[in-house]
C-alpha cells in the first residue's frame, strides 16, 4: 500500500529522484510504469499494479467506443521507466507537459500507485477538495464504500 505526500522536484533533464521512503515501498524493483493520470497528474505503478490496471482495462466492453478510446489514451501514453543507480527516473516530456510540471512536484501515495503532481496543480486541487471531504465521505460511506 502506497501512502503519504512527499514534496520534491525534478531536475532540468526531467529526472525525479525517488524519495527514500517511497523507494522503500517499491521492493527493490528496477523499473516502474508511468502513465497519464485522470486529474492532470502522472501515475507511477509497480509492474504488479500496472498488470492489474491493464486487466481492469481489458474487462471494459470492446464494443464501446468510449472503452476503446480510453484504452488508447491510457496505454499509448504509458512508459516502462528504469530506476537508475542513483534512484532516479526519467519522466517523458509529453507526460511532463500534460501534467503541467515545471520543477516542484508532490508525490502522493494513493493505495495502489503513486501520483506525481505539479505543485501548483495539486495545491489548487487540494484547496478545492478540502471543503468537500466530508461530503465525499458521506456519499461513499452511504453507498457502502
Amino acid at each position: 500500500m502506497f501512502i503519504g505526500t512527499y514534496n520534491h522536484s525534478i531536475d532540468s533533464k526531467n529526472r525525479m529522484l525517488i524519495p527514500s521512503k517511497v523507494k522503500a515501498t517499491l521492493n527493490e524493483v528496477t523499473f516502474v510504469y508511468l502513465s497519464l493520470g485522470f486529474d492532470e497528474n502522472i501515475d507511477m505503478r509497480l509492474e504488479s499494479e500496472f498488470n492489474q490496471f491493464v486487466d481492469n482495462i481489458n474487462n471494459l466492453p470492446i464494443g464501446s467506443r468510449e472503452a476503446r478510446n480510453l484504452t488508447r489514451l491510457l496505454l499509448s501514453q504509458t512508459y516502462k521507466v528504469e530506476i537508475d543507480s542513483a534512484s532516479r527516473i526519467l519522466i517523458p516530456q509529453n507526460l511532463i507537459d500534460k501534467a503541467k510540471i515545471k520543477k516542484d512536484i508532490y508525490i502522493i501515495g494513493t493505495n495502489d500507485r503513486y501520483e506525481i503532481w505539479a505543485k501548483e496543480v495539486y495545491d489548487d486541487f487540494s484547496l478545492n477538495q478540502e471543503d468537500t471531504l466530508s461530503d465525499l465521505a458521506e456519499k461513499l460511506l452511504i453507498n457502502g464504500i
